[in-house]
């Protein structure tokens, strides 16, 4: 599990990265501690700061719903995520 601080510096360089249009390398490459719960919590960081910038929830999404899908990506439960408005 990461720090609060790791994932805000997380946050910010995946914030980044969509700015700028650049890709970035697996982050359990960087961060082999990295779980579930740090991935929503850093989703949720940049989520509330594209709504603090004026960005509307208008949907959410599911993915990984197959368990095919699942097992091609090594997890044992679907993924979500938040569908905006900018």
């Amino acid at each position: 599990m990461l720090t609060a601080s790791v994932r805000a510096e997380v946050a910010a360089d995946l914030a980044r990265a969509e700015r700028d249009r650049v890709a970035v390398s697996p982050l359990v490459d960087r961060y082999p501690g990295i779980d579930v719960v740090d991935a929503y919590e850093i989703q949720l960081l940049n989520i509330r700061d594209r709504i603090h910038n004026g960005a509307k929830v208008v949907g959410h999404k599911v993915g990984l719903s197959s368990k095919a899908m699942q097992q091609m990506m090594g997890v044992d439960e679907p993924d979500y995520g938040h569908l905006l408005a900018e």
